[in-house]
């Protein structure tokens, strides 16, 4: 799914002939190291690609993995501008892969985002606008069969799993921010589990 969506940039925006440009990738407590790998593999022109996260155990994790010269690695949470202010205007390209649904704060996000790019920036966003997964836990807790194993901790899911929030009012809000040019695409994605019983 990374490789699909980073070759989807780089067939829309061109990304991979730009050089002299820093790439900013911005992680949620869930840094992958090969979608690092990916983005020097498919972007080996560019000057630089920071990596952020909000956890520095997460930073300090991935340097360790992970000593491309390109790439550089740096506590930042995108939700929360002093941990950014160092480049304000500074980022050509940002990358959000899989992990924006995460966060508590969409519009904040976003004017993160937009105060990150330089003029003419442009930012990729990929994440779920909507998730069967959202509230399953719920349910299993209500069920006598499976709350005997219920620890009392609930994965963190953001409010906006359990709203009717549509791509449209994302293209609103990032208008309302300055943003100009803005493109979306949806779609369905299934994932498959297998079953316990047949």
């Amino acid at each position: 799914m990374s490789l699909d969506f980073l070759e989807v940039i780089d067939e829309k925006f061109q990304w991979s002939y730009m050089s002299n440009v820093i790439i900013m990738n911005v992680y949620c407590d869930n840094l992958r190291i090969e979608f690092c790998d990916l983005l020097i593999k498919l972007f080996s022109k560019v000057k630089k690609i920071i990596t952020i996260d909000k956890k520095s155990v997460m930073i300090n994790y991935v340097k360790l993995k992970s000593g491309l010269p390109q790439m550089h690695y740096s506590h930042g949470d995108i939700e929360n501008w002093s941990t950014l202010k160092e480049w304000e205007g500074k980022i050509s390209k940002l990358v959000f892969n899989q992990c924006f649904h995460q966060v508590k704060d969409y519009k904040t996000c976003f004017q993160n985002v937009f105060k990150l790019l330089k003029p003419g920036g442009e930012a990729a966003i990929f994440f779920c606008l909507q998730s069967g997964y959202a509230g399953w836990h719920w349910k299993l807790i209500d069920d006598p069969a499976w709350k005997k194993y219920f620890n009392g901790k609930l994965p963190e899911m953001p409010s906006t799993q359990f709203t009717d929030i549509m791509a449209s009012d994302y293209e609103t809000m990032l208008q309302k921010i300055g943003f100009l040019a803005i493109e979306y695409k949806t779609e369905a994605r299934f994932i498959s589990f297998e079953r316990d019983k047949k």
